[in-house]
Parts: structure tokens; C-alpha cells; sequence
């Protein structure tokens, strides 16, 4: 069984972050993972991340600098 591995970046995204993870968790597919990269968001997307930290299947990477999407 392969897994599928979804990733999520984010800059500055609190209107939709919550709503695109949830709509993964969601997903009928057994065997996933989401890793969720915010690269340093000003906005409070970051708060709104942590929650997941808990969550099994979830990795939460929260840089300090904007790296950009790339």
C-alpha cells in the first residue's frame, strides 16, 4: 500500500488553512500523511497549525524567515 503525502504551504493563510486540513483529514484514503510548512505567517495562521500538532499522520514544520513557496 503506498502512502499518499500531502503537503501544505502556507504564508499568511488563517481564512483557509483550517478548512484545507480538514478537507484532507477528511479524505476517505487510508494510508496519507500531511506535512503543513508555514513559512513565518504574521497573521496567526501559526496558532491555528499547532492544533494539529497532536494529531496522528500530521507534521507541522513553522519556520522563523520567510523562505518563500519554493
Amino acid at each position: 500500500m503506498y502512502k499518499l503525502t500531502y503537503l501544505i504551504p502556507v504564508y499568511n493563510e488563517k481564512e483557509t488553512v483550517v478548512k484545507a486540513i480538514k478537507q484532507i483529514i477528511n479524505l476517505k484514503y487510508k494510508s496519507k500523511e500531511i506535512i503543513i510548512i508555514d513559512n513565518a505567517s504574521t497573521d496567526g495562521s501559526q496558532d491555528l497549525i499547532k492544533k494539529f500538532k497532536n494529531q496522528k499522520n500530521i507534521k507541522i514544520i513553522l519556520r522563523r524567515k520567510n523562505l518563500g513557496y519554493g
